[in-house]
């Protein structure tokens, strides 16, 4: 029988142990960090398919881990499954809402006390950045601009508290390098979403030069250090050419070095059961205004609309 772990030792970094937070994209930047950058202490923030990396590029520990709404229901079931195998030790979950649509302002709270109650919303905390939530619902609404995933993280991290905000594996999808350090053309996660059979798959809403306005904006306006742990990448030149970058001092008592996965590690996410996926259609059905008369979705709209919740019932 399979026994999740539903209760988090928030004692051993999910309360703020420190003033440094650790955060790491997805990149091609993540797998040449160079470790003696780090300081003796700090929380790490990690995201979405982070667990697809094929070395333990900063440990098993992740004091945070984000998912995005979109794929709620696998993400949160592969999660729990990574800390029940000892993969991973995840100390809190946090659901990266920016509350732009009705679903995420107002239903997704009644949806989170169903399907995973432990979670975080993130716009609690987040939205305490009250200049910063103006300035990103501003670009999403007039300038089709959207933050990734990792801006999402610095400014959470930033809303808690942190002060200095060492990052790694941010590298803006830019098509001078990989989009990702690991290969994500996954059975499942292809299943979910089809775009990631192609190479440079990215959201058309993330743009390389927003979330370097992301960034800047975060340091003038929050008293932050941002610093680069992945010298010659990608953000590391941003930083430096927009003069946010804090310069690092070498820890040459830093002993990090990364370790290898266990044998079958989860390399892909984990899909719910059949009933699990309609229990969670049945919740979120009131979401979607189609009326009465179903027969006139199409099977291609109602395909789309499965993938945007996150769902695949065929």
């Amino acid at each position: 029988m399979t026994h999740y772990k539903f209760l988090r030792n928030k004692k051993k970094g999910g309360g703020l142990n420190s003033t440094n937070a650790l955060i790491s994209g997805n990149g091609p930047s993540l797998k040449n960090i160079d470790y003696s950058l780090l300081p003796d202490s700090y929380d790490i923030f990690r995201c979405n398919q982070f667990y697809f990396e094929d070395r333990y590029f900063l440990g098993k520990r992740c004091d945070f881990a984000f998912l995005n709404s979109g794929v709620a229901l696998e993400q949160y079931l592969t999660f729990k499954t990574l800390e029940e195998k000892d993969e991973y030790i995840i100390k809190n979950i946090v659901l990266s809402n920016l509350c732009l649509s009705k679903f995420e302002v107002e239903e997704l709270k009644n949806i989170k006390k169903i399907f995973f109650p432990d979670v975080e919303d993130g716009y609690e905390t987040y939205s305490k950045l009250k200049d910063f939530d103006t300035f990103v619902k501003f670009n999403e609404t007039y300038k089709n601009n959207r933050i990734t995933s990792g801006i999402y993280m610095c400014a959470y991290a930033i809303a808690k508290g942190y002060k200095n905000i060492y990052l790694t594996g941010i590298d803006f999808y830019s098509k001078e390098v990989d989009y990702y350090a690991f290969d994500t053309k996954k059975k499942n996660l292809t299943t979910i979403i089809n775009n990631f059979k192609t190479d440079h798959y990215k959201f058309s809403y993330h743009k390389e030069y927003f979330d370097v306005e992301a960034l800047i904006f975060l340091k003038n306006n929050y008293d932050v250090n941002f610093i680069c742990i992945s010298p010659n990448s990608l953000l590391d030149k941003h930083l430096r050419d927009k003069n946010i970058h804090t310069e690092p001092k070498k820890n040459e008592e830093c002993k990090f070095t990364p370790s290898n996965k266990p044998k079958n590690y989860t390399n892909d996410i984990i899909m719910p059961s059949q009933e699990a996926r309609k229990r969670y259609l049945i919740a979120t059905n009131h979401l979607i205004a189609i009326g009465s008369d179903f027969k006139k979705f199409t099977k291609q709209q109602i395909r789309k609309l499965l993938v945007k919740l996150g769902l695949n019932l065929t």
